[in-house]
C-alpha cells in the first residue's frame, strides 16, 4: 500500500503473470474465445507462479465446459477450474465494491465478468488486482486485462498503478455485470471475506 498525493493505492501482494490471449507466436496462445481461462491462470498465478505460462492456459482452456454455437466457456468455469487446483472460489452476481475491496486486502484476487451486452451478459473476463482509496472513499479499480498486450499501465507523476487497465468507480456500473470471482488460497480467508462482504 502506497499512500501518494492523498490517492492510497492497496494492491495484491504479488502481482500475476500477464498472459495476453491475442498472443501470436512459437511460445504463445492465441484464443480470442478464452478469456476466462487466461483470467484463472493470471489469478492462480498469484499463489503459484508455474500458472502463469501459455501451456497452463491452454489446458485450463480444454478443461473447461464451452458455450454451444457463442464459443467461449461458462462463467462458473473459472470457480470449477481453481477448485481443481484446490484453491476455494464462486461465482457470485450482484456484486458491489463491497464484495471486491476486502478479497484484495485479503490478498485474494478476483476476475471480474465485464462489457455487458444483450440481457446485461457480460462478454469479458478481466482480473482485479488492486484499487485506490482518497479521503476513505474508493476511487479506482485497477484490472489485469488479458486482451491488452502491455502487462503494465501509465500512472499520474509519483504513482505506480498496478495491472494494465484503470477503471473508476464512477464507471463501474456500465462496465461490469455484477458477475465476479473471488479465489482464495484457504477457507480462513475465505471465510474472513465472507464475514467482510457480508456473502454466505
Amino acid at each position: 500500500m502506497t499512500d501518494l498525493a492523498g490517492e492510497t493505492v492497496h494492491r495484491l501482494p504479488h502481482d500475476p503473470v500477464h498472459l495476453y490471449q491475442l498472443a501470436q507466436g512459437q511460445e504463445s496462445y492465441y484464443n480470442p474465445m478464452g478469456c476466462g481461462a487466461f483470467s484463472t491462470a493470471m489469478a492462480l498465478s498469484v499463489y503459484d507462479r508455474a500458472f502463469g505460462s501459455y501451456e497452463q492456459v491452454r489446458a485450463i482452456f480444454g478443461q473447461m465446459i464451452k458455450v454451444p454455437f457463442f464459443g467461449g466457456t461458462f462463467e462458473h468455469q473459472n470457480a470449477a477450474v481453481a477448485h481443481r487446483f484446490g484453491y476455494l472460489a464462486d461465482f457470485y452476481m450482484q456484486g458491489t465494491p463491497a464484495d471486491l475491496l476486502p478479497a484484495i486486502d485479503l490478498g485474494a484476487p478476483v476476475i471480474l465478468l465485464v462489457n455487458p451486452g444483450v440481457l446485461g451478459l457480460g462478454r469479458h473476463d478481466v482480473l482485479l488486482v488492486g484499487y485506490s482509496e482518497a479521503a476513505g472513499a474508493p476511487l479506482h479499480l485497477f484490472l489485469d486485462n488479458t486482451a491488452v498486450e502491455s502487462p503494465t499501465q501509465s500512472a499520474p507523476p509519483g504513482r505506480a498503478y498496478p495491472g494494465n487497465q484503470t477503471l473508476t468507480l464512477a464507471d463501474l456500473s456500465g462496465k461490469w455485470t455484477g458477475g465476479f470471482t473471488p479465489i482464495f488460497r484457504d477457507s480462513a480467508t475465505q471465510a474472513r471475506w465472507r464475514n467482510q462482504a457480508q456473502r454466505g
